[in-house]
């Protein structure tokens, strides 16, 4: 959870890459979603502070394998975008968040980098609405993260993840349909 606090500071800097409407568009829901994540986290922190923790084992994140499947789900994340917009028209915006959706899946940096590009490039409707994108990639991540720790670590911990997660994917899903 903590992770995913962080995570949108790193978004937040990613978006920075975009134009400035795009900033002014997509921060104000970013932190906003950023806050619902802190809420529950700070109180499963608090819960859990003084049991004992073992840390995680670490690889070494400059290996060259990392940055060819960045680049890799970038260059694709962006070809499926443009696709999107370029051949199915007026659902061009739908297929756009089933793209967002499944990027999120494993990766936000590639939907993020590619959503600020084409809102300062392409599209000044991506300017005004590509944070939705984002926070749709957001809450598959957040489903992506839920599921792993169930698979990895069981029941239990799917449960309390799950919990966790759900106060975000439920600002998120209210900040996309209402904002």
């Amino acid at each position: 959870m903590i992770a995913s606090v962080v995570m949108f500071a790193r978004i937040i800097l990613l978006v920075a890459v975009g134009s400035e409407e795009f900033v002014r568009a997509a921060v104000p829901p970013l932190l906003i979603l950023a806050g619902v994540t802190l809420v529950p986290t700070l109180i499963a922190w608090y819960r859990v502070r003084k049991e004992p923790a073992q840390a995680p084992t670490h690889q070494n994140p400059t290996q060259l394998r990392s940055a060819v499947v960045f680049g890799a789900m970038y260059a694709l994340v962006l070809f499926a975008m443009a696709a999107a917009q370029r051949f199915y028209g007026h659902l061009g915006q739908q297929a756009m968040y089933v793209v967002a959706a499944i990027s999120g899946l494993t990766d936000l940096d590639a939907i993020t980098l590619s959503t600020a590009r084409m809102s300062a490039t392409t599209d000044p409707q991506i300017a005004a609405d590509g944070w939705r994108l984002i926070l749709v990639a957001t809450m598959a991540n957040f489903a992506s993260k839920a599921a792993l720790a169930g698979i990895l670590g069981g029941r239990q911990l799917l449960a309390r993840v799950a919990i966790l997660f759900s106060f975000p994917a439920l600002g998120g899903i209210v900040l996309v349909w209402l904002w």
